[in-house]
Protein backbone atom coordinates (compact mmCIF):
# COMPACT_ATOMS: atom_id res chain seq x y z
CA UNK A 1 0.00 0.00 0.00
CA UNK A 2 2.84 2.38 0.86
CA UNK A 3 4.44 1.58 -2.49
CA UNK A 4 1.20 2.44 -4.34
CA UNK A 5 0.90 5.73 -2.47
CA UNK A 6 4.46 6.68 -3.36
CA UNK A 7 3.84 5.75 -6.98
CA UNK A 8 0.71 7.93 -7.15
CA UNK A 9 2.51 10.82 -5.50
CA UNK A 10 5.39 10.61 -7.92
CA UNK A 11 2.97 10.59 -10.90
CA UNK A 12 1.21 13.67 -9.55
CA UNK A 13 4.52 15.51 -9.18
CA UNK A 14 5.48 14.62 -12.75
CA UNK A 15 2.11 15.78 -14.09
CA UNK A 16 2.27 19.12 -12.25
CA UNK A 17 4.61 20.89 -14.77
CA UNK A 18 2.40 19.73 -17.63
CA UNK A 19 -0.68 21.15 -15.94
CA UNK A 20 1.08 24.46 -15.29
CA UNK A 21 2.15 24.64 -18.96
CA UNK A 22 -1.41 24.00 -20.14
CA UNK A 23 -2.79 26.69 -17.82
CA UNK A 24 -0.20 29.18 -19.05
CA UNK A 25 -1.09 28.41 -22.67
CA UNK A 26 -4.81 28.82 -22.03
CA UNK A 27 -4.28 32.12 -20.24
CA UNK A 28 -2.03 33.45 -23.01
CA UNK A 29 -4.32 32.44 -25.91
CA UNK A 30 -7.24 34.73 -26.81
CA UNK A 31 -10.65 33.65 -25.70
CA UNK A 32 -12.90 32.10 -28.30
CA UNK A 33 -15.70 34.33 -29.43
CA UNK A 34 -13.89 37.51 -28.50
CA UNK A 35 -15.17 40.35 -30.70
CA UNK A 36 -12.73 41.88 -33.19
CA UNK A 37 -11.26 45.29 -32.42
CA UNK A 38 -13.07 48.38 -33.74
CA UNK A 39 -12.48 49.14 -37.40
CA UNK A 40 -10.65 52.37 -38.19
CA UNK A 41 -11.01 54.43 -41.36
CA UNK A 42 -7.45 53.68 -42.62
CA UNK A 43 -8.12 49.96 -42.15
CA UNK A 44 -11.39 50.21 -44.08
CA UNK A 45 -9.67 52.05 -46.95
CA UNK A 46 -6.81 49.53 -47.00
CA UNK A 47 -9.27 46.63 -47.17
CA UNK A 48 -11.14 48.24 -50.07
CA UNK A 49 -7.97 48.98 -52.04
CA UNK A 50 -6.72 45.45 -51.49
CA UNK A 51 -9.75 43.48 -52.64
CA UNK A 52 -12.46 45.66 -54.18
CA UNK A 53 -13.92 44.07 -57.35
CA UNK A 54 -13.77 47.35 -59.27
CA UNK A 55 -9.99 47.45 -58.82
CA UNK A 56 -9.24 43.74 -59.21
CA UNK A 57 -9.71 43.71 -62.99
CA UNK A 58 -7.23 46.50 -63.66
CA UNK A 59 -4.28 44.16 -63.17
CA UNK A 60 -5.33 42.20 -66.25
CA UNK A 61 -6.11 45.44 -68.09
CA UNK A 62 -2.57 46.70 -67.48
CA UNK A 63 -1.15 43.38 -68.67
CA UNK A 64 -3.20 43.70 -71.85
CA UNK A 65 -1.98 47.29 -72.33
CA UNK A 66 1.62 46.12 -71.97
CA UNK A 67 0.91 43.44 -74.56
CA UNK A 68 -0.52 45.99 -77.01
CA UNK A 69 2.52 48.21 -76.50
CA UNK A 70 4.84 45.27 -77.14
CA UNK A 71 2.90 44.27 -80.25
CA UNK A 72 3.00 47.83 -81.60
CA UNK A 73 6.81 47.88 -81.35
CA UNK A 74 7.34 44.68 -83.36
CA UNK A 75 8.58 44.76 -86.95
CA UNK A 76 6.83 42.83 -89.74
CA UNK A 77 8.11 39.32 -90.34
CA UNK A 78 10.18 38.61 -93.49
CA UNK A 79 8.72 36.26 -96.08
CA UNK A 80 10.47 33.31 -97.72
CA UNK A 81 9.41 32.39 -101.25
CA UNK A 82 10.34 29.59 -103.68
CA UNK A 83 9.36 29.90 -107.39
CA UNK A 84 9.97 27.13 -109.94
CA UNK A 85 9.64 27.91 -113.68
CA UNK A 86 9.87 25.82 -116.89
CA UNK A 87 8.53 22.67 -115.25
CA UNK A 88 6.71 20.16 -117.44
CA UNK A 89 4.47 21.75 -120.09
CA UNK A 90 6.58 22.25 -123.27
CA UNK A 91 9.65 21.21 -121.27
CA UNK A 92 9.15 17.68 -119.94
CA UNK A 93 10.65 17.01 -116.51
CA UNK A 94 12.77 19.47 -114.61
CA UNK A 95 15.91 19.49 -116.75
CA UNK A 96 15.28 23.11 -117.78
CA UNK A 97 13.71 24.26 -114.57
CA UNK A 98 14.59 27.64 -113.09
CA UNK A 99 14.24 27.84 -109.32
CA UNK A 100 14.25 31.15 -107.48
CA UNK A 101 14.79 31.27 -103.72
CA UNK A 102 13.83 34.68 -102.44
CA UNK A 103 13.23 36.56 -99.24
CA UNK A 104 11.24 39.77 -98.91
CA UNK A 105 10.90 42.30 -96.14
CA UNK A 106 8.15 44.87 -95.71
CA UNK A 107 9.51 48.32 -94.84
CA UNK A 108 6.95 50.39 -92.96
CA UNK A 109 7.23 54.05 -93.86
CA UNK A 110 6.50 56.23 -90.81
CA UNK A 111 4.04 53.83 -89.18
CA UNK A 112 5.87 52.17 -86.31
CA UNK A 113 6.44 55.26 -84.12
CA UNK A 114 2.82 56.51 -84.40
CA UNK A 115 1.61 52.98 -83.64
CA UNK A 116 3.76 52.85 -80.50
CA UNK A 117 2.58 56.31 -79.49
CA UNK A 118 -1.02 55.19 -79.85
CA UNK A 119 -0.43 52.21 -77.55
CA UNK A 120 1.34 54.45 -75.02
CA UNK A 121 -1.54 56.92 -74.88
CA UNK A 122 -4.02 54.06 -74.46
CA UNK A 123 -2.02 52.84 -71.47
CA UNK A 124 -1.91 56.39 -70.07
CA UNK A 125 -5.70 56.70 -70.30
CA UNK A 126 -6.08 53.33 -68.58
CA UNK A 127 -3.80 54.57 -65.78
CA UNK A 128 -5.98 57.67 -65.37
CA UNK A 129 -9.12 55.53 -65.27
CA UNK A 130 -7.57 53.35 -62.58
CA UNK A 131 -6.67 56.40 -60.49
CA UNK A 132 -10.23 57.75 -60.80
CA UNK A 133 -11.72 54.38 -59.83
CA UNK A 134 -9.34 54.09 -56.90
CA UNK A 135 -10.25 57.54 -55.58
CA UNK A 136 -13.96 56.81 -56.07
CA UNK A 137 -13.61 53.63 -54.04
CA UNK A 138 -11.83 55.55 -51.27
CA UNK A 139 -14.52 58.25 -51.33
CA UNK A 140 -17.30 55.64 -51.14
CA UNK A 141 -15.61 53.99 -48.14
CA UNK A 142 -15.23 57.33 -46.36
CA UNK A 143 -18.85 58.31 -46.99
CA UNK A 144 -20.11 54.92 -45.81
CA UNK A 145 -17.82 55.03 -42.77
CA UNK A 146 -19.18 58.45 -41.77
CA UNK A 147 -22.77 57.22 -42.32
CA UNK A 148 -22.18 54.31 -39.93
CA UNK A 149 -20.73 56.64 -37.30
CA UNK A 150 -23.61 59.07 -37.74
CA UNK A 151 -26.24 56.33 -37.55
CA UNK A 152 -24.52 54.85 -34.49
CA UNK A 153 -24.47 58.20 -32.72
CA UNK A 154 -28.13 58.74 -33.57
CA UNK A 155 -28.92 55.27 -32.22
CA UNK A 156 -27.16 56.13 -28.95
CA UNK A 157 -29.19 59.32 -28.59
CA UNK A 158 -32.44 57.48 -29.32
CA UNK A 159 -31.57 54.80 -26.75
CA UNK A 160 -31.08 57.49 -24.14
CA UNK A 161 -34.34 59.14 -25.16
CA UNK A 162 -36.10 55.79 -24.99
CA UNK A 163 -34.68 55.18 -21.51
CA UNK A 164 -35.92 58.57 -20.33
CA UNK A 165 -39.34 57.98 -21.94
CA UNK A 166 -39.59 54.60 -20.21
CA UNK A 167 -38.75 56.10 -16.84
CA UNK A 168 -41.18 58.95 -17.42
CA UNK A 169 -44.00 56.58 -18.38
CA UNK A 170 -43.39 54.51 -15.24
CA UNK A 171 -43.31 57.60 -13.04
CA UNK A 172 -46.54 58.98 -14.52
CA UNK A 173 -48.26 55.61 -14.07
CA UNK A 174 -47.29 55.61 -10.38
CA UNK A 175 -48.59 59.16 -9.95
CA UNK A 176 -51.85 58.26 -11.69
CA UNK A 177 -52.27 55.27 -9.38
CA UNK A 178 -51.71 57.60 -6.44
CA UNK A 179 -54.27 60.03 -7.84
CA UNK A 180 -51.73 62.85 -8.18
CA UNK A 181 -52.24 63.46 -11.92
CA UNK A 182 -54.91 62.87 -14.52
CA UNK A 183 -54.98 59.59 -16.51
CA UNK A 184 -54.60 61.69 -19.62
CA UNK A 185 -51.00 62.33 -18.63
CA UNK A 186 -50.42 58.57 -18.53
CA UNK A 187 -51.84 58.26 -22.04
CA UNK A 188 -49.54 61.00 -23.26
CA UNK A 189 -46.50 59.36 -21.67
CA UNK A 190 -47.38 56.00 -23.28
CA UNK A 191 -47.78 57.68 -26.69
CA UNK A 192 -44.38 59.35 -26.27
CA UNK A 193 -42.89 55.96 -25.29
CA UNK A 194 -44.42 54.33 -28.38
CA UNK A 195 -42.94 57.02 -30.62
CA UNK A 196 -39.58 56.55 -28.89
CA UNK A 197 -39.72 52.78 -29.49
CA UNK A 198 -40.51 53.34 -33.15
CA UNK A 199 -37.62 55.77 -33.55
CA UNK A 200 -35.30 53.33 -31.80
CA UNK A 201 -36.27 50.45 -34.13
CA UNK A 202 -35.95 52.63 -37.22
CA UNK A 203 -32.53 53.90 -36.17
CA UNK A 204 -31.36 50.34 -35.46
CA UNK A 205 -32.34 49.38 -39.02
CA UNK A 206 -30.50 52.44 -40.34
CA UNK A 207 -27.36 51.34 -38.51
CA UNK A 208 -27.55 47.85 -40.01
CA UNK A 209 -28.16 49.26 -43.48
CA UNK A 210 -25.19 51.61 -43.09
CA UNK A 211 -23.01 48.70 -41.96
CA UNK A 212 -23.98 46.68 -45.03
CA UNK A 213 -23.25 49.66 -47.29
CA UNK A 214 -19.83 50.09 -45.69
CA UNK A 215 -19.07 46.40 -46.18
CA UNK A 216 -20.09 46.67 -49.85
CA UNK A 217 -17.90 49.75 -50.28
CA UNK A 218 -15.00 47.75 -48.82
CA UNK A 219 -15.64 44.92 -51.28
CA UNK A 220 -17.07 42.52 -48.68
CA UNK A 221 -20.23 40.44 -48.91
CA UNK A 222 -20.91 40.62 -45.18
CA UNK A 223 -19.48 42.99 -42.59
CA UNK A 224 -16.26 41.71 -41.04
CA UNK A 225 -16.45 44.31 -38.25
CA UNK A 226 -18.68 44.83 -35.25
CA UNK A 227 -17.90 48.43 -34.35
CA UNK A 228 -16.02 51.45 -35.67
CA UNK A 229 -13.39 53.69 -34.16
CA UNK A 230 -13.88 57.28 -35.26
CA UNK A 231 -14.92 60.77 -34.24
CA UNK A 232 -17.55 62.82 -36.04
CA UNK A 233 -16.40 65.97 -34.25
CA UNK A 234 -13.03 66.03 -36.02
CA UNK A 235 -12.24 69.45 -37.48
CA UNK A 236 -11.69 69.26 -41.24
CA UNK A 237 -10.32 72.40 -42.84
CA UNK A 238 -11.67 73.36 -46.25
CA UNK A 239 -9.52 74.81 -49.05
CA UNK A 240 -9.68 78.51 -49.72
CA UNK A 241 -12.10 79.63 -52.43
CA UNK A 242 -9.25 81.09 -54.50
CA UNK A 243 -7.60 77.66 -54.74
CA UNK A 244 -10.69 75.73 -55.80
CA UNK A 245 -10.22 76.34 -59.53
CA UNK A 246 -6.59 75.24 -59.35
CA UNK A 247 -7.55 72.12 -57.42
CA UNK A 248 -10.26 71.24 -59.95
CA UNK A 249 -7.81 71.55 -62.83
CA UNK A 250 -5.50 69.04 -61.16
CA UNK A 251 -8.13 66.42 -60.36
CA UNK A 252 -7.81 63.00 -62.06
CA UNK A 253 -11.18 63.46 -63.81
CA UNK A 254 -9.91 66.54 -65.64
CA UNK A 255 -6.42 65.14 -66.22
CA UNK A 256 -7.99 62.03 -67.71
CA UNK A 257 -9.52 64.05 -70.54
CA UNK A 258 -6.18 65.63 -71.39
CA UNK A 259 -4.82 62.10 -71.75
CA UNK A 260 -7.90 61.13 -73.77
CA UNK A 261 -7.31 64.06 -76.15
CA UNK A 262 -3.71 62.91 -76.66
CA UNK A 263 -4.90 59.37 -77.29
CA UNK A 264 -7.39 60.45 -79.94
CA UNK A 265 -4.76 62.62 -81.62
CA UNK A 266 -2.40 59.63 -81.64
CA UNK A 267 -5.12 57.43 -83.15
CA UNK A 268 -5.74 59.98 -85.92
CA UNK A 269 -2.03 60.29 -86.63
CA UNK A 270 -1.65 56.49 -86.81
CA UNK A 271 -4.56 56.22 -89.25
CA UNK A 272 -3.08 58.93 -91.46
CA UNK A 273 0.22 57.04 -91.72
CA UNK A 274 -1.68 54.00 -93.03
CA UNK A 275 -2.45 56.01 -96.18
CA UNK A 276 1.27 55.99 -97.06
CA UNK A 277 2.20 52.92 -99.17
CA UNK A 278 4.86 50.64 -97.74
CA UNK A 279 7.77 49.24 -99.75
CA UNK A 280 8.54 45.54 -99.95
CA UNK A 281 12.16 44.72 -100.81
CA UNK A 282 12.91 41.38 -102.44
CA UNK A 283 16.15 39.51 -102.97
CA UNK A 284 17.25 35.98 -103.68
CA UNK A 285 19.05 33.42 -105.83
CA UNK A 286 17.94 31.93 -109.13
CA UNK A 287 19.18 28.46 -110.04
CA UNK A 288 19.08 27.42 -113.73
CA UNK A 289 19.15 23.64 -113.96
CA UNK A 290 20.02 23.44 -117.68
CA UNK A 291 23.27 25.41 -117.37
CA UNK A 292 23.84 24.91 -113.62
CA UNK A 293 24.13 28.68 -113.27
CA UNK A 294 23.19 30.71 -110.23
CA UNK A 295 22.21 34.35 -110.47
CA UNK A 296 21.03 36.99 -108.03
CA UNK A 297 17.49 38.38 -108.13
CA UNK A 298 16.48 41.71 -106.55
CA UNK A 299 13.31 43.74 -106.74
CA UNK A 300 10.74 45.73 -104.86
CA UNK A 301 6.97 46.16 -104.72
CA UNK A 302 4.92 49.23 -103.86
CA UNK A 303 1.09 49.30 -103.63
CA UNK A 304 -0.57 51.91 -105.82
CA UNK A 305 -2.95 53.96 -103.64
CA UNK A 306 -5.61 54.35 -106.32
CA UNK A 307 -8.67 53.25 -104.37
CA UNK A 308 -7.86 52.58 -100.70
CA UNK A 309 -6.08 55.47 -99.03
CA UNK A 310 -7.57 54.71 -95.60
CA UNK A 311 -9.84 57.69 -96.11
CA UNK A 312 -12.74 56.08 -94.25
CA UNK A 313 -10.74 55.37 -91.09
CA UNK A 314 -9.25 58.87 -91.15
CA UNK A 315 -12.67 60.41 -91.42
Amino acid sequence: MLRDSLHRGTGALLALPILLLLMKTLLASPAHGEPPPPLTLPQAVETALRGHPQLAGYRQEFQAAEGRLLQASLLPNPELSVDVENVWGDFPGTSRAETTYGISQLLELGKRSPRIRKAETEKDVLLRDFEITRLNVVADVKRAFINVLSAGKKLGLNREAHRIATQLAGSVSERVSAGAVSPIEETRAKVALAFSSTDLERTAREVETARLELAAAMGERTPSFDSLAGDLDEDVSMPAADNVAELIASTPDVARWYAEAERRAAVLNAERTLAIPDVTLKGGLKRIAETSETTFVIGFAVPLPLFNRNQGAIR
